[in-house]
């Protein structure tokens, strides 16, 4: 579940049920994100909504199992009772959010933006008003290291990556086309077909992200079965296709022989411009 749509479920829906009915997923994302959400909600931009604010923050304040409202972990205290207060406290109704004037020359982290994005489920575009409130609270430094290490980012003594751009890797091509169709499947019919026009959802996610269906169906298929080989294909040790016939058992004896054989012929002809024909002999009898 996005921020976003946690957040209209406190400001325009207020279902007194929304928390018992959140699978398990949702529910523990949020409690995770929860710092977030209240920073959201502090960017209303709606005088009449000041005070129902105050009296939150104050009721939050008092929670004696909480310091600074806010845990170490970022986890409020409890869900319930944190969406309970709101949904109390703030008028139902739709609301503009207050952005922070735009900087033209301002510099995102782009590489954790994707990875903020993975994180939140939300556009890169989106991240960046998160970007701004983890900076404008002194947190940046602390949620790039953070989430580096959670997805598994070799990082330097300064906390910054040291591996591969998050853009290169397999399992990030494999995010990147699984959120733009799903992206395209939550459209309404009309709005589908205006997005896609003539074409299939199979050649739009293309043009949009450079994947085709079945190099997302082989990366999938190899993440699924054999994650660790995702390195060596990243690395360039090994190709995509090779793993994932070899996973699927689609090379059958005969073949792997005739590629070898194939192999081995093009390597020996590559030596006959440097060795005579003897000379080729003897290292392979040496072999």
């Amino acid at each position: 579940m996005k921020i976003s749509e946690f957040v209209k479920n406190i400001t325009e829906f207020q279902s007194k049920d929304f928390i018992k009915n959140m699978g398990q997923e949702d529910r523990d994302q949020m409690e995770s994100n929860l710092w977030l959400v209240w920073q959201k909600l502090q960017l209303i931009d709606d005088f009449e909504i000041f005070l129902p604010l105050s009296d939150i923050s104050e009721a939050l304040s008092k929670i004696k199992d909480v310091p600074n409202i806010v845990k170490k972990n970022n986890k409020f205290f409890d869900i319930n009772f944190f969406y309970d207060l709101c949904i109390e406290n703030i008028p139902k109704r739709k609301y503009k959010f207050m952005h922070p004037i735009k900087n033209k020359k301002k510099v995102y982290d782009q590489e954790f933006l994707e990875y903020l994005s993975m994180e939140l489920q939300e556009s890169t575009k989106n991240c960046k008003g998160f970007y701004d409130i983890f900076q404008n609270h002194g947190k940046l430094e602390e949620e790039k290291k953070r989430l580096l290490v959670k997805y598994g980012v070799d990082i330097n003594d300064d906390g910054e990556p040291s591996g591969e751009p998050l853009e290169s890797t397999s399992k990030h091509k494999i995010w990147l086309y699984e959120i733009e169709a799903e992206k395209i499947k939550k459209l309404g019919y009309k709005d589908r077909k205006k997005i896609l026009g003539d074409s299939s959802l199979r050649k739009y996610i293309f043009k949009e992200t450079g994947i085709s269906q079945s190099k997302y169906y082989q990366l999938k298929y190899i993440l699924d079965n054999s994650p660790d080989e995702l390195e060596n294909i990243d690395s360039g040790h090994k190709t995509v296709r090779n793993v994932y016939r070899r996973l699927k058992n689609l090379d059958s004896e005969a073949k792997i022989k005739e590629r070898v054989i194939k192999q081995f012929k093009k390597q020996v002809l590559e030596l006959s411009n440097h060795l005579s024909k003897e000379q080729i002999i003897h290292i392979i009898k040496n072999i």
